[in-house]
């Protein structure tokens, strides 16, 4: 490598400059790329417990059978009379006599 560099015209000072150099650059990509690694770990991670959560959070949400004076927080599903709904805001409201629900469509007949 020393021949094709005297080749060049570069002098030994500057191979050794361009040699410190090459390491520098080379030492600080490493580090770059170990950070970055580190990153996307940590949010692969915190991604993979927010899609659990939220797993958790749908299957938690149904609270059966609707409870005259039962308080639902929003986001609850609840069922009244054949029919589910889901409190649009935290209430103690009936579904269907209330604008606290929305009536949870469960088929095509129910979906217009």
């Amino acid at each position: 490598m020393a021949d094709e560099w005297h080749k060049a015209g570069l002098a030994q000072r500057e191979q050794v400059i361009f040699k410190d150099l090459v390491s520098v650059i080379g030492d600080v990509l490493a580090e770059a790329l170990k950070q970055r690694d580190e990153r996307i770990s940590a949010l692969e991670a915190r991604l993979a417990q927010l899609e659990g959560a939220k797993a958790a959070a749908l299957a938690d949400a149904f609270q059966g059978p609707w409870l005259q004076g039962k308080a639902y927080a929003r986001g609850a599903l609840t069922q009244r009379n054949r029919r589910v709904w889901l409190a649009l805001v935290s209430t103690t409201e009936q579904p269907g006599a209330s604008s606290d629900w929305r009536e949870f469509p469960l088929g095509p007949e129910r979906a217009a």
